[in-house]
């Protein structure tokens, strides 16, 4: 299954800090709304998901002040097409899952997206950016 992560998100070089730093926040956003909400279902050991929840907790806690302060100043947006193309992203991988009731093999594909959404992330975070 492939649920077309958007490919300006792949390159890190088209992103200025600010813009990164909120697709970042989108991206782990996303991927603890995704493990939140059914992640009984994973056949994975709870204690694991409930330390990644925790994890991704963390991180946008940490993100959160970087991006008020931003937001404050005026000439700063959110990257508003990168981040609408997240979300139906995201909304794909949901409704995969959903379709396929949730199953440990839909679980099994989606661990592989979003193994693949931590690289991305990576890749966003260790850029050198303006």
């Amino acid at each position: 299954m492939n649920f077309e992560i958007p490919e300006e998100i792949k390159e890190p070089q088209h992103f200025q800090k600010e813009h990164a730093t909120s697709v970042i926040s989108e991206m782990l956003w996303n991927i603890f709304c995704i493990f939140e909400s059914n992640f009984s279902s994973t056949g994975w050991n709870e204690t694991i998901v409930k330390d990644l929840l925790a994890n991704l907790d963390w991180q946008m806690d940490r993100l959160e002040p970087f991006l008020k302060e931003k937001v404050k100043e005026k000439s700063f947006t959110l990257g508003n097409e990168s981040i609408l193309s997240l979300k139906n992203y995201y909304s794909r991988i949901k409704q995969y899952l959903k379709t396929k009731d949730y199953s440990r093999c839909a679980w099994t594909v989606v661990q592989l997206e979003i193994l693949n959404n931590f690289v991305i992330i990576n890749r966003l975070t260790n850029y050198p950016q303006n």
